[in-house]
């Protein structure tokens, strides 16, 4: 008569199959959860901007004309601040620290026509907070919107031609997050121009261009044409 040895797995073997599987958990886990914060940075980058362009078309509405050779950045935050619910404002008070209840990172803005600002100490940026814990800053550096950011593109849209400053959004603002201040991460920049708001990083933004697949890196740096992307997803076009 012959007997069946059955085979059995040892304690080595087991623990080595646990010890594999565990792996792959924790990288589909990180996988999962990298995935649900870009989710999350997406609608709020969104959700930010529709609230702050829908303001800035019923200001334009409600204004006949906008005198732009006197209009500061004060002027036109506080225009906008009335629409999107503004729980603080700052205006361009020059003596924030860090920690202040309008912008508390106090990052630096970057202008349309080159250079930046410190969103704290200088006199021509103004800022505010929303009540949903979105932060603001805006800097009008052209009051006639001169500065064309198309870099001459014969295709380009006359409305980019014509950007007056650029806005700051700060999605992270109230929260204590790891890797804050950065551009295309918490920070978001956008121009602002004679007709609407627009994020950088379209197609014919010659200033602060959309570079392919740096929005998504993992290794944290200033990525300033992002905007385009979180707003419209891969079809980066003017809209």
């Amino acid at each position: 008569m012959i007997k069946n040895k059955r085979k059995a797995f040892t304690t080595s073997e087991v623990l080595f199959t646990l010890l594999i599987l565990g792996v792959i958990a924790s990288f589909t886990i990180i996988v999962l959860k990298q995935d649900t914060s870009g989710r999350e940075i997406v609608l709020k980058v969104k959700k930010a901007y529709s609230v702050v362009a829908n303001a800035y078309e019923q200001a334009l509405v409600e204004e006949d004309t906008y005198n732009w050779s006197s209009m500061s950045s004060d002027a036109f935050a506080q225009k906008i601040g009335e629409k999107v619910f503004m729980a603080e404002s700052c205006g361009s008070a020059t003596n924030l620290q860090k920690g202040n209840r309008c912008f508390p990172d106090c990052p630096k803005i970057y202008k349309a026509g080159g250079g930046s600002l410190d969103v704290c100490t200088s006199s021509e940026v103004s800022k505010f907070m929303s009540s949903d814990g979105f932060a603001y800053a805006i800097q009008i550096e052209d009051p006639v919107c001169s500065i064309d950011v198309t870099a001459m593109n014969p295709n380009g849209s006359e409305n980019m031609r014509q950007v007056c400053g650029t806005f700051l959004l700060d999605i992270d603002s109230s929260k204590g997050a790891r890797n804050k201040n950065f551009y295309g991460r918490d920070l978001f920049l956008f121009y602002v121009t004679r007709e609407s708001i627009i994020p950088t990083g379209l197609d014919i933004d010659a200033k602060y261009p959309y570079k392919d697949g740096e929005c998504k890196q993992k290794v944290y740096k200033d990525e300033f044409g992002c905007s385009a992307l979180m707003v419209y997803g891969d079809n980066k076009l003017e809209q």
